[in-house]
Parts: structure tokens; sequence; C-alpha cells
């Protein structure tokens, strides 16, 4: 037999406190609730404050509504155990002496009603904030209007605030008054990532930690976007963004722009050579056409009317290939990650890029045929905004033109495993490098992926390992060969024998390294794809195999 429901009431809080008002539900009616977490906020006399479930189960049906206040004792909602047992409302309330006649709230409800628009321009209302982060955001001078939240309902947290103030000191002057918001991550030579129309440089999100692993890579965000200023009220054009972008890459970097952001890169290209080591173009914006013009207008217009969720669902089809929309999982999710994006794009930040790209008229063959750094034109086989980006390649000198079939406009969001890969072949050949292939190193096929042996003597081998997401190698072990591997690229989970015969895991990243002494039963699993170095004794077929999934036999292979 299930327990009864439990009661969640309006909590008396002190011996003068006769009622409270109710700001806001923490988790939705019908969600899973867990005691000791937060419920709800409540407003008293002196303050607002989180209220934490008293016991497990399920936000069954709420009774009062946010924005109303209550006597200390009246029902707020119900918990039941299970989200399935029945459960009536009514009766309920009933046995409790009252009714949803005479209940505060106006009657019975499991969520608040939507309230109507006030008119044709879309205002957003403030998200709720925290009690802790209010007091925080004061410690720190944050004003908590600014603050995106993260917690349940956009709420903003502590930690949200925390965060804010971190990115908000790291921003960077590009002109004098002028502060871009910038993202740093990892070490070596400089890439500058430059995002497009109505978007930021979660654009980018997919290729940072590949990236990061070899570079030092510096995500922008342009002008009125997140955290960067816009001063003014004209045009945010082409060549100002191209002259913010300067600044970031003074000294010189490899710069990796998508649509508008390409655009950005090809005058950062021509009115400062020397900032620029060499040029990603990811289904660039070059003359921009009728429909392009068309669709950021569009755009614009609709920022003003529609939420963040609406206006991805009405932009989606220009962005994604018709194989993309077929898929609903991921189309809800595109817009989900298209709605977080745009809500740090104001309207009126996307009214002035479509007017700066009204404006902008393009670059000249004579233009382009002045750039003399390496080049990647990457063209997406289905996009509807930017097509022609072959012309474009043909125009620059020793440009090299990548074409994915199958994605349309988003590609870094499409296609985004393919685009890393290509950037990280572009980047090994503009620094000067040349692949283990192209250099006589011996590739070997496996069924989880495969290796290049790139020295073997009689004394030692040399080789890497690149192994697949999600795939391993056999649990095996040696009897002669003594080995020792060193992660280069991705995340390894190594299950390594110890000295006492037991199997233990271990998790390796870039830089981390072990030895595999000989008869120690080990294996090799990719987290994520991985690459590693592998140095040993010479004996290339010294392997036996205790268990494979691609069901193997023999001891001639890894």
């Amino acid at each position: 037999m299930p327990s009864p429901p439990t009661l969640i009431a309006m909590p008396r809080l002190g011996m003068t406190m006769r009622e409270g008002r109710l700001v806001e539900w923490l988790v939705a009616a019908g969600s899973a609730v867990e005691r000791g977490r937060p419920l709800f906020v409540i407003e008293s006399d002196k303050a607002e404050i989180e209220i934490e479930a008293p016991a497990s189960g399920w936000l069954r049906h709420v009774f009062v509504l946010p924005g109303t206040t209550v006597p200390c004792g009246e029902p707020l909602a119900a918990l039941t155990a299970s989200s399935d047992e029945p459960f009536d409302p009514a009766a309920f309330l009933s046995g409790l002496g009252r009714s949803p006649e005479t209940s505060p709230a106006g009657g019975v409800a499991s969520r608040p009603a939507p309230s109507p628009q006030a008119g044709p321009e879309r205002t957003r209302e403030a998200a709720p904030t925290t009690p802790a982060a209010r007091r925080r955001a004061l410690e720190l001078g944050v004003d908590p209007l600014r603050v995106r939240g993260t917690g349940p309902g956009g709420r903003v947290t502590r930690e949200d605030v925390e965060a804010f103030a971190v990115a908000f000191a790291e921003r960077r002057e590009v002109a004098p008054g002028v502060f871009l918001e910038v993202r740093e991550s990892g070490a070596g030579p400089l890439v500058l990532l430059i995002p497009g129309f109505g978007t930021d440089l979660s654009t980018f999100a997919r290729l940072l930690p590949g990236l990061a692993r070899e570079h030092h890579v510096r995500a922008m965000n342009l002008r009125g976007v997140g955290l960067s200023d816009a001063p003014g009220d004209g045009p945010i054009d082409v060549a100002t963004l191209a002259e913010d972008a300067a600044v970031l890459a003074e000294g010189g970097a490899h710069v990796v722009g998508t649509s508008l952001g390409a655009a950005v890169a090809l005058a950062l290209s021509l009115a400062h050579p020397e900032c620029v080591r060499s040029l990603v173009l990811l289904t660039p914006v070059s003359a921009p056409s009728g429909r392009l013009r068309a669709v950021t207008e569009g755009w614009a217009r609709l920022a003003t009317r529609l939420e963040p969720e609406d206006l991805g669902h009405a932009l989606l089809p220009w962005l994604f290939s018709s194989h993309f929309l077929e898929d609903e999982a991921r189309r809800d999710r595109a817009v989900q990650g298209f709605a977080q994006a745009a809500a740090r794009v104001p309207a009126d930040t996307v009214r002035r890029m479509a007017e700066g790209m009204r404006a902008h008229e393009g670059f000249s063959k004579l233009e382009l045929a002045r750039i003399r750094v390496p080049v990647l034109v990457v063209e997406a086989e289905q996009d509807l905004l930017t097509p022609g980006a072959g012309d474009l390649a043909s125009a620059i000198a020793g440009a090299r033109h990548l074409r994915i079939a199958g994605s349309g406009h988003a590609i870094t969001l499409e296609a985004g495993e393919r685009v890393e890969a290509a950037l990280h072949e572009h980047l090994t050949r503009a620094e000067g490098g040349r692949s283990m292939e192209q250099q006589g190193a011996q590739r070997v096929e496996k069924p989880w992926g495969h290796e290049l042996i790139w020295a073997h003597t009689d004394r030692y081998v040399g080789k890497v390992l690149v192994i697949e997401a999600g795939k391993r190698l056999s649990l095996q072990y040696h009897e002669r060969k003594d080995e020792s591997i060193l992660v280069i690229r991705g995340r390894l989970r190594l299950e390594l024998e110890d000295a006492d015969g037991v199997l233990v895991t271990h998790e390796l990243g870039p830089g981390e390294h072990r030895r595999i002494h000989t008869g120690r039963k080990h294996r090799f699993s990719g987290i994520e794809h991985v690459e590693l170095v592998e140095v040993s004794t010479p004996e290339l077929d010294d392997v036996v195999r205790i268990s494979d999934d691609f069901g193997r036999e023999g001891t001639s292979e890894a």
C-alpha cells in the first residue's frame, strides 16, 4: 500500500511571521524531488529564503502559484512516493479541511500559466536570483541582471555570479574603452576563433578540446555578444570587427572564422597581414547574396519578437541539412543549443550586425590575390546561405578547398569531427610539419583504429596507436616485450595489472604516461578518440590475448 502524500506548506520561520510570499518553484510539477535539496523560494518580511524538500518523491501537484502570499501553514503542494500512484488533489485538500474553491491561489494548478505578451515587441523578464547569489553579486560589484542563470528555470546561482565575475575580469581591451569577452585555453602557437552572425563563441565548443591540446586557443565574442561591449548605435561592420581581431591576434595567429567570422578573418588578413599565420574559412561569407541579406534581416526582426527557442525553430531550416532535420532528437538538441547562444545576443546587436552585413560588399579578386598565407576553405554541400566557397578558394593562391558532404551551413555543429580533423591537418601543414604517413611511417589497420610504426630496429620499436572513441584493444600480456606509453591526444582508459595481480583501472590524459612490464595483463580503451606513443622492445608479435571484443584468436596482433 502506498504511503500517504507529503504536505508541502508555507513554513513559519519566526515567531512574528504570519504569512509568506511564494517567489518561485525550483522544481517543475511532475518532476522528481530529493530530500534536502532546494524545492521552492519564499519571501518573508526580511529576506528571500530557499526551502528544502522534507522528503524524497515526486512533486505531484502544486496548489499555490509564484507571486501569491498565503498564511503560514497553508498547503503549497503535495509529494507522492511514486509518479504513477493514484492521487486526487481535491480529496487531499479536503482531508486537510480545505477545498480548491478556498485556495488562496485561486484554484488548483500543476504549473503557472504563461502570461500573455504585452505587445509585438518581446521583453525579457529578469531571471530569478538566489539570495546567496545576490549577496555574492553585491560583494563582487556585479549587476545580477547581466548574469545568465544555469539553475532550475534559469535561476541565477552564486556559482553563476562568480563565473561571470571571472569572465568579466578576463575581457580584453581592443579599442579605447571597448572590451571584448575572450576565452583562453591550451598552450602553443596561437589560434584565434571568430564566430559568426548572431551567435557566440560556443559555436566552437566541439573544436576547443582538440585544438587546445597543442595550441593556445583564444575564442572571442564579437561586439555586443555576451560580455563584449558595443558602444554606439550604428552598424557593427566587418572592418571594425577585423580591427578588434587584429588586437587579439597581435604577434601572429592561425585565424579560424565561421560564416561572418570568416569575412572578418579575410578582412584581417588584408588589413593586417602581419597578424595572420594562416586562415581557415568555414562556410565563409565573401560577397553576401540577396538570400543571405534577407535571412539576416529577417533574423533581426524575429529576434525582437520571439523567445530564443522559438527563434531557433524558425531559423533551423536555413542552418542545417535536410538529413539532420529529419532526426527529431538532433533537431531538438540543436534548438536548445541555439537558444542558449541566442540568449547571449541582444536583439539590438542582431539588428546592428544585419546593418553591417548589408553594407559589406565582399572582396575583389585583386584583394584576394594579395593573400600569401596558407588558406583552407571549408564548404558545406547543403549550405543555403553561403554557397560558392569553391570560387573563393580558387581566387586565393594555393588555397585548399574542402567540401563536406551532407552538411548545412552550421558546419561546426553538424560535422564537428570532420571539421576538427581538417583543422588538425591544416595546422600541421601551416606549421611546416608533415604527417607520419607522409614521412614513411607504416600504417597498420586495426578493428579498434590503426597504428603507425615509425621506428623498428633490432633494439626497439616506436609507434603511435590511434584508438577510436568507445573501442578497446584485447585484454593481453607479453611474454618478453616491455613497453611504455605516453598519451598525446584524447583520454585513455588503461586497465593494468599491479604487482599483487589485481587489475587496476587508470584514466590518462595528454602528457600522462605508464610503463607496462613484461607479463602484466593490460587493456587500452578509448574514452574518446585517443592517440598515444608506444616505445618498446622489438617483439611486435609477442601478444598473448586473454579476451577480445572482435573475436580474434591467437597471439600475433593486438
